[in-house]
């Protein structure tokens, strides 16, 4: 038993999602500007509304790994929000807290859609899975949402 448990540990510790700080820096200095937020509103389950997307402002190519490039918005520019906040977002425009993150966008040659992603937070209160929360603490992950094409279709990205 303890020999299977500490196998399923050690699987679940390779499958993680890297963290960003971990990713490699970028080989160029790139940037893009968001004139307006791109939020878009579904509603799924039981009729719950979810509002997910980035904030207006400038994302600068801050990471890359073998498949693409990581540009990362300022503050907490990924927007993403379920059930009352979301309700709230479509009723009054108000964002409520967000994440660290931006557009995950594929390299040239790679056959994959553009994303956007987040840096998870760290727990912010003790409890049962406070300590699961805080192994994940700091690992992209993406919003699973279809694609990003039609959007980045209008991004210019500026290089210095």
């Amino acid at each position: 038993m303890t020999k299977r448990l500490a196998f399923v540990a050690l699987l679940a510790l390779t499958a993680c999602p890297p963290k960003f700080a971990s990713l490699p820096k970028p080989t160029q200095n790139q940037y893009f500007v968001l004139a307006k937020d791109h939020v878009r509103i579904e509603k799924r389950g039981l009729g719950y509304t979810w509002a997910e997307g980035l904030r207006a402002g400038i994302y600068t190519l801050a990471a890359e790994d073998d498949s693409g490039l990581y540009f990362l918005g300022e503050g907490k520019s990924v927007v993403y929000m379920s059930n009352e906040p979301a309700d709230r977002y479509v009723k009054t425009g108000e964002i409520q807290g967000g994440q660290k993150g931006g557009l995950w966008l594929p390299k040239r040659g790679v056959d994959e859609a553009p994303r956007i992603w987040f840096e998870a937070a760290a727990p912010t209160q003790d409890g049962p899975g406070a300590m699961w929360a805080a192994i994940g603490a700091g690992e992209v992950r993406f919003i699973g949402y279809g694609s990003e094409k039609d959007f980045v279709s209008k991004i210019q990205i500026i290089t210095k």
